[in-house]
């Protein structure tokens, strides 16, 4: 999950399991690690061999475009409309400012 303001300054970023999208966004509300303002996610598969393997310590932190660029290159929403591509069609979703919100159980 990457955060960013309205005007898409990078608030950062959260690698984290969970069984769906409002399951994510619950739990970095839970975990104090939400800044809030639009989230754009991106699923990793299980699996995945074409990246290198997320670090176990990277989890569950809220992270820097620093830190996640340790071991991942990322990209803003910006940099992809940049390079001609579809911010919808590389991520899994894209969540507003109001959809950011703890969901109640």
């Amino acid at each position: 999950m990457s955060f960013c303001s309205e005007t898409e300054v990078f608030l950062g970023s959260v690698i984290l399991k969970a069984g769906s999208i409002e399951d994510a966004i619950t739990a970095t509300h839970k975990e104090g690690i939400n800044p809030g303002g639009q989230i754009m996610v991106c699923e990793v598969p299980e699996g995945l061999t074409e990246m290198p393997p997320i670090p176990p310590t990277m989890f569950n932190k809220l992270l820097s475009r620093a830190e996640l660029e340790t071991f991942w290159p990322s990209r803003t929403t910006g940099e992809l409309k940049a390079e001609g591509l579809d911010p919808e069609e590389v991520v899994t979703a894209i969540c507003c400012n109001d959809c950011n919100v703890e969901v109640a159980r």
